[in-house]
């Protein structure tokens, strides 16, 4: 089994890195700063790799939107509770990221650095 890979956004400072040198996250979830070189007086936002790479071999994580191989775009990824797995929200529906066929679908941004594709996507 691999271990979880994660990465944190730091809405003020607008900082989002996965370098497992700058955080450590606890069983709880919890976020640390382990070399105090990352401004921890705001609270980041956690999001974890799905295991899987797009069309070209960009990892998918949570807050990542998807797009197609015809430049439009497809949904946000998040974990689903309810299903157990990550899913893809779009403008009126949900389905499973295990759905898609990684051959056609590519990160175009996330959520947090690119919240026009939101906007394009017609979600918050």
């Amino acid at each position: 089994m691999k271990n979880p890979k994660f990465r944190i956004w730091l809405p003020k400072s607008k900082i989002l890195t996965d370098d497992p040198g700058s955080f450590y996250v606890t069983a709880d979830g919890d976020v640390l700063d382990i070399n105090n070189d990352l401004p921890f007086d705001e609270e980041p936002v956690l999001m974890q790799y799905t295991g899987l790479c797009d069309r070209t071999g960009r990892e998918i994580w949570e807050g990542d939107i998807l797009g197609n191989t015809l430049g439009g775009v497809i949904g946000r990824v998040f974990h689903s509770t309810m299903y157990a797995q990550y899913v893809v929200a779009g403008l009126g529906f949900s389905e499973p990221l295990s759905e898609y066929r990684i051959s056609e679908i590519e990160v175009l941004g996330n959520k947090y650095e690119n919240p026009s594709l939101l906007e394009r996507l017609g979600a918050d």
